[in-house]
């Protein structure tokens, strides 16, 4: 589920969206998968299997920016709770885009 949380001015002066999606989303999933191709296999795997599928009592939110649904950044988190416990974690990627030069 996507739900839009508010825009961000970039240096570039590139206006990005901020939003939420709330796994699982397919939709989403397809620009969110591609865009760690930095980390390692199992991790690319990980990212897939909670953005893209039914992994049972684990939620799964990924906060990302996009320029016209392109993904630029994006931060993880998923949480459990059992027996007063809950597990949270997250990871950061940030694209660099430069700005045009200035005349």
């Amino acid at each position: 589920m996507y739900t839009k949380l508010g825009t961000a001015t970039l240096k570039s002066g590139e206006l990005a969206t901020i939003a939420c999606v709330q796994a699982p989303d397919t939709d989403w999933g397809e620009r969110i998968v591609p865009f760690p191709g930095h980390k390692e296999r199992v991790t690319r795997w990980q990212i897939r299997e909670t953005v893209m599928g039914d992994i049972g009592r684990l939620e799964s939110f990924y906060y990302i920016a996009h320029l016209g649904g392109e993904v630029i950044s994006t931060i993880a988190t998923g949480s459990t709770s059992g027996r007063g416990s809950s597990v949270t974690s997250t990871q950061l990627r940030s694209t660099a885009r430069r700005a045009p030069p200035r005349p």
